[in-house]
């Protein structure tokens, strides 16, 4: 099933040329095996399009964004649906496995299963060194999974994105609000809260 979530990285992995080096292109599988084995303790880590890569190292104030971020979410919302913090997202592709800084899912149990598109109510990064990746790559791959509702938080401009309408590998509706704006998901209408 092509989810449209492929970037250049795996277009290119098979095509070897005298004198270039060939990037080993890793899949979910794989990933969860390095995982298991231990070989990322205490270190952030998502497998994109097949690529390993270090998260940006979190400065305080995203990591004090995400905080405020994920307890007003989980006070709103915990008895309705699922919270989880920086935790993997399944997007259906062998070779990306992101972890979203929020992501608010149907209420359930996922044990070794995370949750698949359509669980995800709302999908929300706080960007403050990530933000050409979050408004490109993923994205791109959100909106081309059909996900409905995806915030982001520009910690440096102080300001909401918020993108709706999924159409292809975009969005067309895009809301921008500065932080102190009330908002409610999608999914809850009802439940408008300002949330950084």
């Amino acid at each position: 099933n092509n989810l449209n979530c492929q970037g250049l990285v795996r277009q290119n992995t098979n095509r070897v040329k005298y004198g270039m080096i060939r990037q080993h292109v890793f899949s979910v599988k794989d990933f969860r095996a390095m995982t298991e084995a231990g070989l990322f303790i205490d270190q952030k880590v998502e497998l994109i399009d097949g690529v390993i890569v270090d998260t940006s190292p979190a400065t305080p104030e995203h990591e004090d964004s995400i905080d405020e971020l994920g307890e007003g979410v989980v006070t709103v919302f915990s008895k309705w649906a699922r919270v989880r913090i920086e935790k993997a997202f399944d997007i259906g592709d062998d070779y990306w496995l992101p972890h979203p800084d929020v992501v608010l899912a149907k209420r359930k149990r996922y044990g070794d299963n995370p949750p698949k598109r359509e669980d995800v109510f709302l999908i929300i990064e706080v960007s403050s060194t990530t933000l050409a990746e979050d408004l490109g790559k993923k994205l791109k791959c959100y909106a081309s999974l059909g996900i409905q509702d995806y915030w982001v938080a520009n910690v440096k401009a102080k300001t909401w994105l918020i993108h709706r309408e999924p159409s292809g590998d975009k969005y067309l509706n895009i809301t921008e609000m500065p932080f102190g704006s009330s908002f409610a998901p999608l999914a809850f209408p009802n439940d408008a809260h300002v949330w950084l």
